[in-house]
């Protein structure tokens, strides 16, 4: 694997292909949703700021989009199953924008953007989740243990494609 270093002169990625950037960043934010759903909190839009900054060559900017999306998510909660911004997603398209432009006001901007646009994500994630969970059901139904578990975690994969998907692409 090549060296993750960054050509400023250029403005691109010098030897950390894009594609190879998509798959990561798609992993890290559809992975740590999964995460996320068992109680671990390690999907937080600093802690992926600072992710995305270190893969893109920029630890400064993803520390302080992150932290800036962090401060607008504070007092956000999904109670009831509500759907708020996904600050957490993006922070990484922020720094991603932040370090191709080299303009810090307009990663924040696309960050912003970014993040009310998840919430259509977020809310497809959640409804596809049923599906499996019926499944699961008549699984239990016919007291089949092995297929309950196996719809059952399942589920957890719509929650993994909504945020690996937009990031990917």
């Amino acid at each position: 694997m090549k060296s993750l270093t960054y050509n400023n002169v250029r403005g691109r990625f010098k030897d950390m292909n894009t594609l190879l950037l998509a798959i990561l960043l798609g992993l890290w934010n559809g992975v740590s949703q999964v995460i996320a759903l068992s109680g671990i909190g390690i999907r937080t839009a600093l802690m992926s700021g600072v992710v995305a900054g270190l893969l893109v060559g920029d630890p400064q900017s993803g520390l302080t989009i992150g932290a800036t999306c962090t401060l607008m998510s504070i007092g956000f909660f999904t109670y009831g199953g509500a759907t708020v911004p996904d600050y957490i997603t993006g922070s990484i398209f922020g720094v991603v924008i932040a370090k191709e432009t080299g303009n810090y006001d307009l990663g924040l901007t696309t960050a912003i953007l970014l993040s009310l646009l998840m919430t259509q994500m977020d809310i497809l994630g959640r409804a596809s989740t049923t599906v499996f969970q019926h499944l699961a059901d008549k699984a239990l139904a016919q007291n089949s243990i092995k297929k309950f578990e196996m719809w059952t975690l399942a589920g957890t994969l719509p929650w993994m494609l909504s945020r690996f998907i937009p990031v990917f692409v």
